[in-house]
């Protein structure tokens, strides 16, 4: 069984644009929270990632922050949960209730952007926050190098030996 195609799918016929938008919907899914689509390993009740999704939302949406995948440090918050309720509507029930695929693009491409611009700032923060600690690091290493050949005494002036 392929896990991302349509409830409602017949292999007799051709795959509609509802198909491929739920197929779509699933691979979001999966990137959001770092799960495959099925999992024997998971509890019976998770193994189905689409159903363990609508189950632990069910109409909630509050509770779709508790499925991000936790260990990715670069998923920012908003974009993530933007993704996962633009994923929620691919996945719906009714393929009469399923967007476009062009409409889904208008949707998830601001959230993409966004998403971009938030990691780049979350990455230069890093950064500086790096080599502000490097620099900290160097100093300290000087101050220790100082003391240890006498040009300082700790708590004490200048003084050469």
């Amino acid at each position: 069984m392929d896990y991302h195609t349509t409830p409602e799918f017949d292999p007799l016929n051709n795959l509609t644009s509802a198909d491929n938008v739920y197929g779509f919907g699933v691979i979001l899914l999966e990137i959001v929270t770092n799960k495959p689509v099925f999992d024997d390993n998971r509890p019976k009740n998770e193994r189905n990632l689409v159903e363990w999704v609508k189950t632990a939302i069910s109409g909630d949406q509050s509770k779709l922050e508790q499925i991000i995948d936790p260990m990715s440090a670069l998923w920012v918050k908003e974009s993530a949960m933007g993704v996962l309720a633009l994923s929620s509507k691919c996945i719906e029930e009714d393929p009469n209730h399923r967007p476009s695929m062009s409409k889904i693009l208008k949707e998830l491409a601001p959230i993409v952007e966004e998403h971009s611009i938030r990691v780049k700032e979350f990455l230069e923060k890093e950064r500086q926050e790096e080599i502000q600690v490097q620099m900290d690091a160097v100093i300290c290493e000087i101050l220790l190098r100082a003391v240890d050949v006498g040009l300082f005494e700790i708590g004490g002036c200048f003084q050469l030996n």
